[in-house]
């Protein structure tokens, strides 16, 4: 998985929040391509590529903290 900044990495802006979708399904690339398969690591990597604030935000989501909640569930 690409680090926050490459040029590889997924990149998602709040001003633009009709590009979510399209930030998930590079997520979702990247997974496929990492073997990445856990939901709890999917879930971390979802607020690594987005700012400060967004990342906040979406970590306090029930959906987010609690382990019983997959991310489908998060990104739902």
């Amino acid at each position: 998985m690409p680090v926050y900044g490459e040029r590889a990495a997924p990149t998602f802006s709040p001003n633009r929040p009709n590009e979510i979708r399209r930030y998930f399904a590079q997520l979702e690339r990247l997974f496929t391509r990492s073997n990445i398969t856990t939901d709890a690591i999917k879930k971390s990597y979802v607020t690594s590529y987005v700012d400060a604030d967004t990342a906040d935000t979406w970590e306090a989501l029930a959906e987010f903290k609690d382990a019983s909640k997959t991310y489908d569930d998060l990104k739902d």
